[in-house]
């Protein structure tokens, strides 16, 4: 029994270390497009390293957080909330 438990505890761990792996590289977690009219349409996109804004010609602007000081604000409350409930089993 503890010999399974183990092992299904490590394979758990693998596949969520392949689901970071295979998400931190994507650059759309959020995308947004603000239509103005034809000629000026803009796509603004981030994820967790950093927010980029396109233009309709293919131009586009990233800013890069340098820090976790720097990310908005929602994903600051996400990342307390995440903590605080994983931190929970720690305590059992």
């Amino acid at each position: 029994m503890t010999a399974a438990l183990e092992i299904v505890g490590f394979l758990l761990c693998l596949g969520g270390w392949a689901i970071v792996g295979a998400t931190l590289p994507n650059n759309y977690w959020k995308v947004s497009s603000i239509y103005g009219s034809v000629i000026t349409t803009s796509t603004l996109f981030e994820n967790l390293w950093k927010s980029c804004a396109e233009d309709s010609t293919g131009v586009s602007n990233c800013r890069e957080f340098d820090s976790m000081l720097q990310f908005p604000e929602t994903v600051c409350v996400q990342y307390l909330g995440n903590n605080l409930f994983f931190s929970s089993f720690s305590v059992v």
